[in-house]
């Protein structure tokens, strides 16, 4: 039985919660009301796209300050990293998406639904992430998720597998 690659992203960050490495996320539940999002409110999304291989090699200097969260679970099972992209954008909630290559036929579609405070008073972004897979004129969408995240956090998804890598991504926030 094969999961697909949705239901495979959503156990990942349920690995990650439940280890204790949760990037102070939420994933919107589908009922959620926007009665509290502001929908004028705009951040500075910085993406990294990592390459994982399952062969030890250095640590990269670029990524030293996210080697606890990539060197324990559920990224154990990669023995080496490097930083394939750094990609970066502004954005407004509900305009345009943030639309980028990641690597190969892989695409992202980053766009910022709105801003609102949490329980706790934290500042809050709700936030959609496609991840499309474009092969000639056909496109796929392999991952559609909406997501909230506190300012400044950092959340991290495996994707897929381009070559011998496995794409991760570290969505930021600000």
């Amino acid at each position: 039985m094969s999961l697909s690659r949705t239901v495979w992203a959503w156990g990942l960050w349920a690995c990650l919660a439940y280890v204790g490495l949760s990037p102070r996320v939420a994933f919107a539940s589908q009922g959620e009301t926007t009665a509290h999002v502001e929908p004028g409110a705009g951040c500075r999304a910085s993406v990294v796209v990592i390459g994982a291989v399952t062969n030890p090699a250095p640590f990269p200097k670029e990524l030293l300050s996210w080697k606890r969260q990539l060197t324990n679970p559920p990224f154990s099972f990669f023995k080496g990293f490097s930083l394939l992209k750094a990609l970066s954008s502004s954005l407004a909630a509900n305009r345009k998406p943030f639309k980028a290559q990641l690597a190969g036929p892989y695409f992202m579609e980053l766009k910022l639904l709105g801003r609102r405070l949490s329980a706790k008073g934290r500042e809050q972004y709700r936030f959609q992430l496609k991840l499309i897979e474009r092969k000639g004129k056909r496109s796929k969408v392999i991952s559609n998720g909406t997501m909230r995240l506190d300012r400044g956090g950092t959340f991290f998804v495996a994707g897929p597998k381009v070559g011998r890598k496995t794409l991760i991504l570290a969505i930021t926030l600000k």
